[in-house]
């Protein structure tokens, strides 16, 4: 099989993947609390990631990181890991499927703002004009397309999923500024994380035992999602063209409301469908390259 068609493989397999996360956290919360699901889906991402880089033979970086690089990595496990997961996981908890997701899903939005405001990247038209499109859609979305009576299912499960996108974005940014290898140092990132859940659960709920079922989301959660589904992102960008395979990852949130309905069984609201296009639209457009004069 050639570089090509590899790609189109991962970046499928990532696709499928990435867009079950919703899904499985809202299933999963039907009997766990947010932080009990986070726990477990930490400890899994952990292992599966740490396995994964030691088949990429990774231990001698692993071992080679200073006291400083430790301390990022503990900065970025907080932010990107910790906090994004119980913020998306908390906003599940208290709205449909579709609206967390999709409100979570201003995140490659923040992505630019931070660039911003941390790597000195400047705000052009176009761009402005996508993060004014960008919350037009998640308007459309949280009012479900009632904007003159807007009225919020869970004001503070809106404000987490739009935290849970500040903070991914926050860390996208830091892992653009701050280019570690990816597979030792999210292992890092993601063993830093389980720290913070950890002491998070038993101080604010408890570890549970679990059964076979709950079991198996759970480590579809934190093996494949976390784990799997990163590493056939790496790999499609590394065997294809990045804009295509990014492009390509818009399916993604539209891939997860067939999941959301399929499998929860909720009624995608037309206005989800609608502000979820916007969105997508508002992605692209600041994600799109202005050719360089010649």
């Amino acid at each position: 099989m050639n570089s090509s068609k590899l790609a189109y493989l991962f970046v499928f397999l990532t696709i499928i993947i990435w867009g079950s996360s919703a899904t499985i956290g809202k299933l999963l919360l039907g009997s766990l609390d947010f932080f009990q699901v986070e726990f477990y889906s930490g400890v899994f991402s952990t292992i599966s990631l740490f396995i994964i880089a030691m088949t990429q033979k990774k231990a001698h970086i692993m071992q080679s990181y200073s006291f400083r690089d430790h301390l990022f990595f503990a900065f970025m496990g907080l932010v990107g890991f910790f906090l994004y997961g119980v913020a998306f996981l908390f906003a599940l908890s208290k709205l449909p499927a579709q609206e967390a997701y999709i409100v979570n899903y201003l995140w490659p939005i923040m992505t630019v703002l931070w660039a911003v405001i941390l790597l000195g990247e400047k705000l052009t038209v176009r761009k402005f004009f996508a993060l004014l499109l960008s919350f037009i859609a998640i308007i459309l979305v949280v009012s479900k397309g009632q904007i003159d009576t807007l009225k919020f299912q869970s004001f503070p499960g809106v404000l987490s999923a739009l935290f849970g996108a500040v903070c991914y974005g926050l860390f996208s940014v830091l892992g653009k500024k701050y280019p570690y290898e990816q597979f030792s140092s999210m292992t890092m990132m993601s063993g830093y994380s389980v720290i913070y859940i950890t002491v998070a659960t038993l101080i604010f709920s408890h570890i549970p035992t679990v059964n076979f079922p709950q079991l198996l989301g759970l480590l579809w959660g934190g093996v494949f999602i976390s784990g799997i589904a990163t590493v056939c992102w790496f790999l499609a960008l590394k065997h294809g063209d990045t804009s295509i395979i990014s492009n390509a990852s818009f399916l993604t949130p539209f891939l997860s409301l067939v999941f959301i309905r399929l499998f929860v069984g909720e009624k995608i609201e037309p206005a989800s469908f609608v502000g979820l296009a916007v969105l997508v639209c508002a992605i692209a457009l600041q994600s799109v390259e202005r050719p360089e004069k010649s």
